[in-house]
């Protein structure tokens, strides 16, 4: 139990930093607030995920879910000390599919692979590479739902015949990582 309680932090330490202090010039929390009670409600509100993803999940519901999510960060009683009061779509899809990601290559998701990836400034760079329009998505910190599900519908388009986890995956390795995948 405790290896697990240890990886679940670093999984969300890692999607925090990711998802929140990557893009510092945008604020995401107040300033001079202590951010442990928000964080520790994002914790729980992602280990929490893991039980609804035990199941397969279609693309609709997960989209749904995020918007579940941010609505209740935005409807919390730790709201006040995000910076707006509120979290972008943009950041809560980014959240919960890089967490999720963790989560798959983990081995901790019951079902095979997440129904999304997470949607960042990379994932839009490359789908520009491959042709996708993608100024109604872009900048992902500011991303409505409107524009993830064109994301995602971007991805779809690109994908081939694998999933859009599994296709960012090996976009992730060989390409913008520079992996030899």
């Amino acid at each position: 139990m405790e290896k697990k309680e240890f990886l679940h932090r670093e999984f969300c330490a890692s999607s925090f930093m990711a998802s929140f202090g990557i893009a510092r010039r945008i604020r995401f929390y107040q300033e001079g607030v202590d951010r442990e009670p928000i964080k520790e409600f994002f914790r729980t509100k992602l280990s929490d995920l893991l039980g609804q993803y035990s199941k397969k999940v279609d693309y609709e519901n997960h989209t749904n879910y995020i918007e579940e999510f941010k609505k209740s960060v935005d409807g919390s009683k730790h709201s006040h000390l995000l910076e707006g009061g509120a979290i972008t779509f943009g950041r809560a899809q980014k959240l919960i599919n890089l967490y999720l990601k963790y989560a798959w290559v983990s081995g901790w998701l019951k079902r095979e692979q997440p129904p999304h990836c997470p949607i960042d400034s990379k994932v839009i760079e490359k789908l520009e590479e491959l042709g996708e329009k993608t100024d109604d998505f872009s900048p992902w910190t500011r991303m409505t739902k409107e524009g993830y599900i064109k994301a995602v519908q971007a991805l779809e388009n690109v994908k081939g015949k694998i999933s859009i986890a599994g296709w960012e995956l090996h976009a992730f390795n060989k390409i913008i990582a520079g992996g030899e995948n």
